[in-house]
């Protein structure tokens, strides 16, 4: 998702919190997903747009515009797993390279938060090589 589609649907938002008379003090996870069953009604869901909004909540809440979350859920396996999904979102990732999948010379290219749902990855090297493969593991 681009920057400009992000900020489309940060303004979308805004237009169905006035029209829903929300105000921004009530602004939580329920709101949000109220806002994406309405749009997904007459839109197909874009890639990012649960990430786009997930953050701004976040941003709300350090900056004090919002209280914190509720406490986690029941401690299910579905709560723990979205739990698991959030911080996997928000990690740092390294990235690495190689010409040779069975061979274990990874060479490690970039190092990156993982703050979105997606990655942009530069590598110098690619037109050297012939066949070039990636790979993205924890530090």
């Amino acid at each position: 998702m681009t920057g400009w589609l992000k900020v489309r649907l940060i303004a979308k938002f805004g237009r169905w919190l006035q029209q829903h008379r929300v105000p921004l003090s009530e602004l939580n996870e329920a709101k949000i997903a109220a806002f994406f069953r309405a749009r997904w009604k007459r839109l197909k869901r874009q890639v990012g747009d649960q990430t786009t909004t997930a953050l701004l909540l976040r941003h709300l809440r350090q900056a004090n515009v919002l209280p914190p979350p509720p406490e986690a859920g029941t401690g299910s396996d579905t709560d723990l797993l979205c739990a698991e999904y959030g911080i996997f979102l928000l990690r740092t990732a390294v990235v690495e390279a190689s010409s040779d999948l069975a061979g274990a010379a990874w060479l490690c290219i970039s190092t990156n938060v993982l703050s979105s749902d997606s990655l942009y990855v530069r590598d110098l090297f690619w037109t050297n090589i012939s066949q070039r493969l990636y790979r993205t593991r924890s530090p």
